[in-house]
């Protein structure tokens, strides 16, 4: 999953100050860089999606796939 090149969001995100797509690999190294590769808590979690820039630039619909995607990582952790 981390891996993964597979796009979520035609809207791109910027790390590192570099624009790269929306994959699923970009996500959650963003979601990564932000709150660490270890176990998030659940306000930690709603956090990211509050206070993030690259979250807000995204339409509700590429919210929820993002929401789902790292759900699924904190499960698998």
């Amino acid at each position: 999953m981390i891996k993964s090149e597979t796009r979520i969001t035609n809207t791109g995100l910027t790390i590192d100050k570099k624009e790269v797509g929306g994959t699923i690999n970009n996500w959650i190294r963003d979601y990564h860089s932000l709150l660490g590769a270890g176990v998030v808590d659940q306000l930690q979690f709603e956090q990211y999606f509050i206070n993030s820039a690259n979250i807000k630039k995204l339409s509700s619909a590429e919210k929820d796939r993002v929401k789902s995607i790292l759900k699924l990582l904190e499960k698998l952790k």
